[in-house]
């Protein structure tokens, strides 16, 4: 009994300090969110998810935004930092989110490390703003800054790159003290990015990783507008995630290789996976059969039905001045003999689909992306089957 008087004396005397020292219960709350959040990102195993994107725009004449595309990537996490591939591939490497995508606002840390910044590395200035319900859920709401010498966003937008502070906003459950949402805004934009303003909404949900559930995004919206009043909208849903083992999962087996696929050979090409603009996305597989033999000084270097794989690199739909898609394939392997070797090339030619036109920027695309070859599609829909036909120039393998 002694010992509960004490307590409760204990108690008492606390509640009255937090009382007299004016401190709302947000602030104090702000301490065990802190603590909760850097030991829930601490724990995180390493771990990937699709990444799936719907890019939308609009000019800056009209009001409404039109889909452009739909991208698929694969996202992960990996010794406290995002890394990124295509769906499907063996391993991540050090490209970039800009590196993969090539056109279009990219922007890197909506998978994790956002959240870090504001919750790990004590960077950012933080202050209660009150209590609302959010998702059906009692949340407490923050305002944080970060400034520019602490950031790591970065944005990329039509080849230029710069890192950009940030302030927004911040939910958590008052209970829980999970993460709800997280909104970011661009502050301070490099001034080789053109844009006049970057807008994030991430939110988040409870999703099994192996045998134990964690708190990490389940969608997320990128917003912006540039100086000329055009603007574009990207959605993102994280899916399929799952956990792997980082001394295994993303490292190549020793798979045998022919020589390298010498420079300047011409190799006729037929598509045998077919691209469907209502139904294939930028990140897609495809494939393609060398139709003839390939020689060089009278000897066959490349035999007729090689298989070439790759990826569509670009599939974008516009309406002005008249409906048409962009349209990039970029092919990276070759196998044959039982063995594949890396493919770099240029395209040359192509025929199969009615009147089609080298697309405008292919030199502009090709200086941040070699090897992709972008043409346009004038139509409202299409498909290329089979009966697409390629020539390809191969490049020095770098």
């Amino acid at each position: 009994m002694k010992r509960a008087a004490q307590l409760l004396g204990s108690l008492v005397c606390c509640g009255a300090i937090f009382a007299q020292s004016g401190l709302a219960p947000g602030v104090l709350r702000l301490s065990q969110v802190n603590r909760k959040m850097a030991v829930l990102l601490d724990e995180l195993p390493s771990f990937s998810c699709l990444e799936t994107v719907q890019r939308s725009v609009r000019g800056a004449r009209s009001t409404k935004l039109a889909l452009v595309d739909t991208l698929r990537l694969e996202v992960g996490f990996v010794g406290g930092k995002e890394v990124y591939s295509w769906p499907g591939v063996k391993r991540f490497n050090e490209s970039t989110l800009s590196d993969l995508v090539g056109t279009g606002l990219t922007s890197n840390g909506e998978f994790a490390s956002h959240a870090r910044n504001i919750f790990l590395n004590n960077v950012a200035a933080v202050s209660f703003q009150g209590e609302e319900l959010l998702r059906g859920h009692h949340a407490a709401k923050y305002r944080y800054r970060i400034p520019a010498m602490f950031s790591a966003w970065r944005l990329t937008f039509s080849g230029r790159s710069g890192l950009a502070s940030s302030q927004g906003l911040f939910w958590v459950d008052t209970e829980s003290l999970e993460l709800l949402r997280l909104e970011i805004d661009a502050d301070q934009i490099p001034p080789e990015i053109p844009v006049r303003s970057v807008h994030i909404q991430i939110d988040y949900g409870r999703t099994k990783l192996g045998e134990k559930a964690f708190w990490i995004p389940e969608t997320a919206q990128l917003l912006w507008e540039d100086y000329t009043g055009a603007a574009g909208r990207n959605d993102v849903a994280f899916s399929h995630c799952r956990t792997f083992r980082t001394d295994s999962s993303i490292s190549f087996g020793d798979t045998p290789s022919p020589d390298p696929i010498p420079a300047n050979l011409t190799l006729d090409l037929q598509l045998t996976t077919p691209v469907d603009s209502s139904k294939s996305s930028s990140g897609d597989e495809i494939l393609a059969r060398v139709t003839r033999d390939v020689l060089r000084r009278g000897k066959v270097v490349v035999p007729q039905g090689a298989v070439v794989y790759g990826r569509i690199r670009r599939l974008e739909r516009y309406a002005d001045p008249q409906p048409h898609y962009v349209v990039g394939l970029e092919l990276t392997e070759i196998t044959f003999a039982g063995k594949t070797a890396p493919f770099t090339g240029r395209l040359e030619k192509f025929s199969g689909h009615g009147t089609m036109a080298l697309s405008p920027d292919t030199a502009n695309f090709e200086t941040t992306l070699q090897g992709v070859g972008s043409f346009v599609v004038p139509a409202d829909s299409f498909i290329l089957d089979n009966k697409f036909q390629m020539t390809w120039r191969t490049r020095e393998t770098k």
